[in-house]
């Protein structure tokens, strides 16, 4: 149920407005109904439990979204998400937000306090999203979480199969529009993941092992320490830095810069050689069948034993 207050003047060129909608204890799944067409095909093999509570104040001009005011809270108590096809459940959801849009300024979305556990593996943090014609995107994240149960939640195209445990502690101020352009000032990326006996079945036959190891960010830089890889036949142990690494993956022309000490009791070169398909060779010119390209933007210090 809602308490609504409401005065609504209907004019030829403006609709003048001054609302208050004030809801508890409502049911998610149906405020999940209420949404638009466009979102069902994205939500429909979930299915959510729990009790949302919202109140929103809205006034200026319907007819004129630059000229309101609106602002609203809302949050979510000890909430349950389940992916149906495999019945896999993500168990107490919680989190408070709140909206607002003062008249003729951007938006800000803000969500503070998120929880949420599936089995042994829990996840919380905040994120604050501002400007929704040019995003900006806050957030800091910990957890620690089994890539087979994350895989039973939320599959990925991409990958056949998953396991072993990662556990995390990230915080990021992104700009999304910059980001995705590739321009510069994409924002600040700091953390650390720590992986433990991770394995990555891809759909396409590769497969990717990570024993160990501890991967730290800070902001452009990307450090690692006793990372260990097996990829088919070839293992390696890797500790060392990439300065510049978020840049040369985001933006464009950037430099990416590795010194690194590398360990191996085998390397097979053919695990890491470029195998172009039959498709794709009757495609490409003589001058683009390299089985290896370094890009010229790469510059390396590399220790081996």
């Amino acid at each position: 149920s809602f308490s609504v207050q409401r005065n609504l003047t209907n004019a030829d060129t403006a609709m003048p407005c001054k609302i208050a909608c004030k809801g508890k204890n409502i049911d998610i799944q149906s405020v999940l109904s209420l949404l638009p067409e466009s979102f069902h095909s994205k939500i429909k093999d979930y299915e959510s439990n729990g009790v949302f509570y919202a109140e929103a104040n809205l006034e200026g001009n319907l007819m004129d979204y630059n000229s309101l005011n609106v602002s609203s809270s809302f949050g979510i108590n000890n909430a349950s998400v389940t992916y149906k096809p495999l019945k896999t459940k993500l168990n107490e959801v919680n989190f408070t937000g709140s909206f607002t849009k003062q008249k003729y300024k951007p938006e800000l979305l803000t969500l503070k306090n998120i929880q949420a556990k599936q089995n042994q593996n829990y996840v919380s943090g905040n994120m604050e999203l501002k400007n929704f014609a040019a995003p900006k995107l806050t957030f800091d994240a910990k957890g620690k979480y089994n890539l087979q149960d994350l895989l039973a939640l939320v599959p990925i195209d991409t990958l056949a199969s998953a396991k072993g445990i990662i556990d995390f502690d990230l915080n990021a101020a992104l700009n999304l529009n910059e980001l995705s352009s590739k321009k510069h000032e994409a924002g600040t990326l700091n953390g650390k993941v720590k992986l433990n006996e991770v394995e990555l079945a891809f759909k396409n036959g590769m497969v990717i092992q990570v024993p160990e190891g501890l991967v730290r960010v800070e902001n452009e830089n990307v450090y690692t320490e006793n990372l260990k890889i097996i990829h088919q036949t070839s293992s390696l142990q890797i500790s060392g830095n990439a300065t510049n690494l978020l840049n040369y993956l985001f933006k464009e022309n950037q430099k990416l810069y590795i010194d690194a000490d590398i360990t191996s009791p085998l390397i097979n070169v053919n695990d890491f050689l470029f195998k172009a398909s039959e498709s794709t060779k009757d495609k490409l010119s003589a001058a683009n069948k390299k089985i290896v390209v370094i890009n010229k933007n790469i510059s390396a210090n590399i220790k081996m034993n």
